[in-house]
Parts: structure tokens; C-alpha cells; sequence
């Protein structure tokens, strides 16, 4: 999930042929962050998860098909009228943090879990669900002038509920990943003087932060952050053995196994968990209530989860479309 922070993109492989490649791969891959309160506790424990992105999808597939999604009448009347005239319901979001939100291999189309979720809400209110590209530092300030709606891995946190009205639609969990190997014998109970890529502006990176604060207090080497805006970024210099590890939600750790052909591998289990929403303008409750009753409709139809399932990420679509619920971090 993504907080205000930047992050950094990341390839692969120790021969330069491999890393070409993996940059290459890594070229249509995005990342994502938590924006969760950090703690300075142990990572919480949660079950293993399935993350595995399909085996059939590429950065060329069209997507989750919504063709069969129809219009609500008694939901779809909620829209504004600005809304309905147009036939577009605009998302924004930066569209470079796979599986989320990133472009197909021709560096033009949106597509990922966020994309196809705006569709199937266009669907339900009878209009089309738009996304385009945003830089996620800006994406909020535009809500509610350049764009209806803000699709792109939001945290929800007491800050953006300040500014914007959030409905939540999905909880996203952390995870480590570590070169091939974990050649650097990377562990995630000794965390001090290791040095983890993370994008920054996320949870993670305020949880790295945190982490690296305590272990000064306890008189060892701190955490070195190493942040950077984009998350390929990250992942290059992870694949080929820079940093010790990186940090992500766990949907973009396993995307980014399977897009750089395990050159990035898993590292333990999932922890800690935070809850995603649509972002509306304060000033547009109109809005709100239809992308509320929208949302609760395609939970109810199971449609979330089976677009989160396209991706491979078989955990994390919520039952309850919860309109600014209370910020959490589990």
C-alpha cells in the first residue's frame, strides 16, 4: 500500500545479459506500500497467504473481463449528473506499482487489479471507469477537480481522512523479499545494519524508519534505508545483490518473483496488514455514496475477489465497502 512516501524500482541477475533482461521485466512491474502507523514492535504474524500472480497473465492481457458486470439502476442514480454526462468515471493513479496499478508492455495502457476495479465500478453506475496516470505525490490534491475518483493503493490513515472520504475495498499485508539465494543471509529478526530498499512515501518505509531508530537506541547499526521513487528501481539493485532486501506489500513481493523469474525470491511470511480505499472528495457525498454502494455491490457479487484473483492475490478483498473506517495496522 502506498503512504506519501517514494520508493524504487528493482531487476535482477548477476551477468549483465541477466540483468538487461530483468530490467526489462521489471520495466512493467509496480510496487506496493502500506501507509500504516509504523510500530516498533515485532512483526505481528499472520497465516500464510497466496499472492501468486496467475500463470497466463502478462503485462499484454486485458485484464479481469467486466463485459458481464451490469449497470445497478438503483445505485447508478446516485451518480452526479457531471458524472453521467460525460459516460467517464476518471480515476488517478500512478500507474507504475504492479499488480496494482501499472501500464502494458506498450507504456500507454493501465491495467492491474486498481484498473480493473474502477471498470467494474464504471460498469455498475452505467458509465465508463477511466484511470490515468498521476504522480502519487499530487493524486490527492486532484481529487475532486482533475479526477472523480483516486484508485492507487491508498492506505487508509487518519491524515487522508482529513482531506479526502476513503471507502475501503481491500487489506494488504507486508513482506520481505531477498536476492536469490539470500546470499547476504538476510533474517528479519536482526534487522540492524542490514540495508533494505523500500519505495519510499509507504508504510514500510516509516515502519523501516522505526525499526532503524530502535536499533540505535539499542546502541547497534542502524536500518540503511535505501528509498527511491519508483519500485523497479528497488528491485534491480536487490536482484543484483546492492541491498540485502526490500521491502513491499506482499501482492508486489510475489509479482516481482514471478516477473524477474525468481530472481527475487519470498522472504518468510507475511505481517501486519492495513486497509486500502477509494478516495472522493469531502465535498462530493453524492459521489461517495454511489462509490459505496458500488463497491458493496461488486463484494457481494464476488467481483473484487476475482479481480484480485486475476493477479494472484487470492487474500484481501473485504466483505464491508466501510466509508472512512478506523485506521489500523494488525
Amino acid at each position: 500500500m502506498r503512504m506519501q512516501l517514494l520508493m524504487a524500482r528493482t531487476s535482477l541477475g548477476r551477468p549483465m545479459t541477466v540483468l538487461v533482461s530483468i530490467i526489462a521485466l521489471c520495466s512493467v512491474m509496480i510496487t506496493g506500500c502500506s501507509s500504516l502507523e509504523p510500530d516498533t514492535s515485532p512483526p505481528t504474524r499472520l497465516s500464510k497467504q497466496s499472492h501468486q500472480p496467475s500463470a497466463s497473465y502478462t503485462p499484454d492481457s486485458r485484464g479481469f473481463d467486466v463485459s458481464g458486470i451490469k449497470e445497478d439502476p438503483d445505485i447508478s442514480r446516485l451518480l452526479p449528473d457531471k458524472i453521467k454526462i460525460t459516460g467517464e468515471l476518471l480515476n488517478g493513479a500512478q500507474t507504475d506499482y504492479a499488480p496494482a496499478e501499472f501500464l502494458q508492455s506498450d507504456g500507454i495502457t493501465p491495467t492491474g487489479y486498481d484498473v480493473d476495479i474502477v471498470r467494474a465500478l464504471g460498469k455498475v453506475l452505467g458509465v465508463e471507469g477511466k484511470t490515468k496516470h498521476c504522480e502519487f505525490d499530487s493524486l490527492l490534491p486532484r481529487i475532486g477537480t482533475k479526477y472523480h475518483i483516486g484508485v492507487s493503493s491508498l492506505t487508509i490513515t487518519a491524515e487522508r481522512e482529513e482531506k479526502v472520504n476513503l471507502v475501503s475495498y481491500m487489506e494488504v499485508s507486508f513482506q520481505f523479499g531477498v536476492p536469490r539465494g539470500n546470499p547476504q543471509n538476510f533474517h528479519s529478526n536482526k534487522l540492524c545494519g542490514s540495508t533494505i530498499g523500500v519505495q519510499a512515501d509507504t508504510a514500510q518505509y516509516v515502519w523501516l524508519e522505526k525499526q532503524s531508530q530502535q536499533c540505535v537506541k539499542m546502541k547497534k547499526p542502524p536500518i540503511t534505508v535505501m528509498s527511491a521513487k519508483q519500485q523497479s528501481d528497488i528491485t534491480t539493485k536487490v536482484a543484483s545483490g546492492q541491498y540485502d532486501a526490500m521491502l513491499a506489500d506482499a501482492p508486489v513481493i510475489s509479482w516481482t518473483v514471478q516477473q524477474t523469474n525468481s530472481h527475487i525470491e519470498e522472504y518468510g511470511e507475511v505481517f501486519s496488514s492495513a486497509l486500502v480505499g477509494v478516495a472522493v472528495a469531502k465535498a462530493d457525498q453524492q459521489l461517495t455514496e454511489a462509490i459505496q454502494q458500488a463497491l458493496q455491490k461488486l463484494m457481494d457479487d464476488g467481483v473484487i475477489e476475482e479481480i484480485l484473483a486475476h493477479y494472484g492475490t487470492t487474500h484481501g478483498a473485504l466483505t464491508k465497502a466501510e466509508l472512512n473506517p478506523p485506521p489500523t495496522i494488525k
